[in-house]
């Protein structure tokens, strides 16, 4: 384990050079803000969001419409409910009270995955990618929906590879998408030793999981 941890056959094939497509061009702007755009652009739209634990009155009385293509923020300290109200939002917790409407449809106490059918969804702060993988790739992963074929056909098109570039250039990632990392990442250090900050929106990391969540996202 400590010497082959992928096995033999995984290391001989880290070492081994990886098959590019022969257009390694990316998808022009255009077409990638096509394919991230949603099919029915509708607000979204809570009301009067509420619910309880117990005795503890999480989230009372909250709501604010988000207009299609619009970035809105949630701020306040530690403890106010902040994330427990996105959990409302994506269907993880069911709402004692109140409203959640987009595209002409309550959603309030739907589950996560039939919120996740109209576009609603949640992200967390970890970002866990694939370490053996190249960016590009990781990309690709998150492109193919689900379905009784896809264990029968390759996900990895020259297609699925342009938009994943085109994905990747639009976020600012300048290093090379189709070179895999064939080391761990490196141990952060503690904390006030230098530690880079988390999170940074430019950092290789971050483009490259925006990237693949743009890619993820329901169609």
């Amino acid at each position: 384990m400590l010497v082959a941890p992928r096995g033999l056959v995984g290391s001989v094939a880290a070492l081994l050079p990886r098959r590019r497509s022969e257009d390694d061009a990316a998808a022009p702007r255009a077409e990638v803000l096509r394919f991230i755009a949603p099919a029915a652009p509708a607000p979204l739209t809570v009301e009067g969001l509420g619910i309880t634990f117990g005795g503890l009155r999480a989230v009372s009385g909250a709501g604010f419409t988000v207009a299609p293509g619009e970035v809105t923020a949630i701020i306040g300290p530690n403890g106010t409910g902040k994330t427990t109200l996105l959990n409302l939002i994506s269907g993880f917790y069911a709402p004692d009270s109140g409203s959640i409407e987009t595209a002409g449809r309550q959603i309030a106490g739907w589950p996560m995955h039939a919120a996740a059918r109209l576009g609603i969804a949640r992200t967390y702060q970890a970002t866990r990618l694939f370490g053996t993988l190249s960016a590009e790739a990781n990309v690709v992963a998150g492109i193919a929906k689900g379905g009784l074929g896809i264990p029968f056909t390759s996900s990895a098109t020259a297609e699925r590879h342009a938009m994943a570039r085109g994905l990747l250039a639009l976020e600012g990632y300048s290093g090379d998408p189709g070179r895999p990392r064939r080391r761990p990442a490196p141990r952060r250090p503690p904390a006030g030793r230098d530690r880079p900050r988390a999170g940074s929106w430019r950092s290789p990391s971050s483009c490259c999981s925006t990237s693949r969540r743009c890619a993820s996202r329901p169609r």
